[in-house]
């Protein structure tokens, strides 16, 4: 009801709420210590615990607000990882939730299964935040011409009308080794290596 006197910020906040609710809810049910993240999430922002448990009720109840910095993109992506890891099982709808939602917020496709890892790396190793993003930052590169949208799983589940024959034969191949994510720090450290050459070679 007094939505439309909320300020951008607050609706930043609830936008940002209502996908890790969404996460959250993913694998049928809320854990104690995933709902205890969205309560940490919302008291630094200002938010009332009434209004969180209202969010994870009905998260489609809360409008879209999009992210307009890389930093509050780089943060809004931590949360969701630390969310992910909250109740210390990892299912792999919500691994691939987390890295749909860093293409969405507007990371380049080659490197969100890194940066995902490099994240959760430093989460489960006790690492500051602030220390994580600038570990990242080689890594935090986003497509030049897409507009982060955020989406929540029920969203995801929609499907795009079909394409004419010619419009698939003239679109490029996808990466299939962007759609896979992994955990694991031996992979993890082969593709920063990968990342960080592409980075040098382009700055040459």
């Amino acid at each position: 009801m007094f939505g439309f006197f909320e300020s951008k910020e607050v609706k930043k906040v609830k936008s940002h709420l209502r996908y890790l609710a969404s996460l959250a809810k993913i694998d049928g049910h809320v854990d104690e210590a995933e709902m205890n993240l969205l309560y940490q999430v919302a008291d630094k922002n200002g938010i009332k615990p009434n209004v969180v448990r209202s969010i994870v009720s009905n998260p489609r109840s809360v409008e879209i607000e999009i992210p307009d910095n890389n930093a509050e993109r780089f943060y809004q992506l931590f949360d969701i990882v630390q969310l992910m890891l909250a109740d210390g099982i990892i299912h792999d709808s919500e691994l691939d939730y987390c890295v749909e939602m860093a293409k969405k917020l507007g990371f380049r496709k080659a490197i969100v299964g890194v940066l995902v890892n490099k994240i959760a790396r430093g989460v489960r190793d006790g690492v500051d935040r602030e220390d994580i993003k600038k570990e990242s930052e080689a890594f935090m590169i986003f497509e030049s011409e897409v507009k982060p949208e955020i989406m929540d799983e029920s969203e995801k589940e929609v499907e795009s009308e079909p394409k004419d024959e010619s419009e698939r034969e003239s679109e490029p191949e996808s990466e299939s080794e962007d759609e896979s994510v992994s955990l694991n720090e031996g992979e993890e450290e082969s593709e920063e290596e990968e990342v960080e050459g592409e980075g040098k070679s382009g700055n040459d």
